[in-house]
């Protein structure tokens, strides 16, 4: 049998080492493959631990301070939550007349409602001890204690994010939980603005009142199989009636952006079929660039979706105008990380690091998105 390096004796086993390959590590603590609900609802990604100012008294063993997600253009300096107004009514004064006809009677019809989100709060932490940071350090450090410790409390709460995205409060009395896709807008399998909230009140909510207003419900659907009929033609006609045009002196938030959200697996169903480049889908199906697109609109696939416990949830599709949507956070607290604070209490040798959030979700305009469900 030949001689391999385990063979030889402590001189050469102790005097040598393997490449360590320092800093370099690897995870699969996370539990979804992406997050497309938060970087389409807030606007950005982690940010990588750059060092900053700290306290004097503890430099050299605290973690770099930075933010979590890039929300720059989605903070707003006071306040007690999000609001928005709705024109749900014009003033029905328009009318063709004689030449000497009186004039219609002034229209002074109030058409407009406000709306209003109240901050949902949200935090997380990471704790640890000085002496392992003294210990983790200079040519003693492998990889860095402290990054590690970091990743674990980001990589969980960027989880809880996602789905907080994805969800609706848990009920009508939930005051805790952001007003997330499935509270905005409602499924259905008939088809047209049926799509209703998925509540008519939530504590500290102003909503707009969809059974006196219906035309501020977001259209509803049903697809029926992957072809032409069953599936692209739902599409289509649903990008049609999102896409509501305006008068010229309506205030909107700039162009629609629309995306078509899916689950990962349906995605891949769909990809499938396009990639084969017949007519089975129709023509407004095609891939571009990697992505498929109906209508020029992207597809995304959101893993979230994909975890859904019930099978009709994994196949809802979601048409989303990511123009009426708003993400507001409340500055200074927009996960920027605090601290850290010694423990002195406990432990004295232990650290923590808040990390807090103040924010929540609002949905300006429902008619403005479609939920396409699959045929129960």
């Amino acid at each position: 049998m030949s001689l391999q390096e385990k063979d030889f004796g402590d001189f050469y086993n102790i005097s040598t080492l393997p490449e360590l390959n320092k800093g370099e590590w690897e995870e699969v603590a996370s539990q979804l493959t992406s997050y497309p609900g938060t970087n389409l609802f807030f606007g950005g990604k982690f940010a990588a631990p750059n060092m900053a100012t700290v306290d004097e008294s503890i430099k050299g063993i605290v973690p770099p301070i930075t933010p979590m997600l890039s929300v720059a253009k989605s903070m707003v300096s006071s306040g007690k939550g999000i609001l928005g107004r709705l024109m749900v009514t014009a003033n029905g004064n328009g009318a063709f007349v004689g030449v000497n006809d009186k004039d219609p009677t002034a229209g002074f019809a109030d058409g407009m409602v406000e709306t209003f989100a109240p901050w949902r709060h949200f935090t997380f932490n990471f704790g640890f001890n000085d002496y392992l940071v003294k210990e983790n350090s200079g040519v003693s450090q492998i990889i860095d204690y402290l990054q590690e410790l970091r990743a674990q409390a980001y990589i969980d709460s960027r989880e809880k994010l996602e789905k907080a995205v994805w969800s609706a409060p848990s009920s009508a009395n939930d005051n805790l939980s952001p007003l997330g896709l499935k509270f905005w807008l409602g499924a259905s399998q008939t088809q047209g603005y049926n799509g209703t909230f998925a509540y008519s009140s939530i504590p500290g909510a102003t909503l707009v009142d969809q059974a006196a207003y219906p035309a501020a419900k977001n259209w509803t659907d049903k697809w029926t199989a992957l072809s032409n009929d069953g599936f692209t033609k739902v599409i289509r006609k649903a990008l049609t009636k999102i896409n509501w045009q305006t008068v010229s002196d309506v205030p909107v938030r700039g162009k629609a952006k629309k995306v078509i959200l899916m689950g990962n697996d349906l995605l891949e169903e769909v990809t499938s079929i396009a990639e084969k480049n017949n007519d089975q889908l129709g023509p407004d199906l095609a891939t571009y660039s990697g992505m498929v697109t109906i209508r020029g609109v992207p597809i995304i696939g959101c893993a979230y979706i994909d975890a859904e416990a019930v099978e009709a949830d994994r196949n809802k599709v979601y048409l989303v105008d990511a123009t009426s949507f708003q993400t507001k956070f409340l500055a200074g607290s927009e996960f920027t990380e605090m601290g850290p604070t010694q423990l002195k209490e406990t432990a004295h040798h232990q650290w923590k690091v808040d990390v807090d959030a103040t924010f929540n979700i609002m949905c300006s305009n429902p008619r403005r998105h479609a939920v396409i469900s699959k045929t129960t």
